[in-house]
């Protein structure tokens, strides 16, 4: 599932998406980049507050498409489930 092998035995992993289309109809090249920075941010803000409860992880970018295609319900593009149902 992940391109780093150390990686696939974590407890959890947490992943972030996005509507692209959305972004860059709303302002192309710069609905991207503020696109990726709010991930980003989301992320971090994940990260942090977990360390801050004393867990342990990182942040890294890497699942493999193929792996992940039927677990998130997206084609690593368009079509991408914001969230799973319970």
């Amino acid at each position: 599932m992940t391109v780093q092998k150390e990686f696939a035995r974590a407890g959890a992993i947490v992943s972030v998406a996005a509507n692209l289309d959305e972004a860059d109809a709303w302002a192309g090249a710069h609905g991207y980049r503020h696109a990726m920075a709010r991930a980003a941010a989301v992320i971090y803000s994940v990260h942090l507050r977990s360390a801050a409860r004393g867990l342990t992880g990182t942040v890294f970018a890497g699942l493999s498409p193929s792996a992940v295609r039927h677990l998130l319900d997206s084609d690593g593009s368009a079509a991408t489930r914001c969230s799973r149902p319970p």
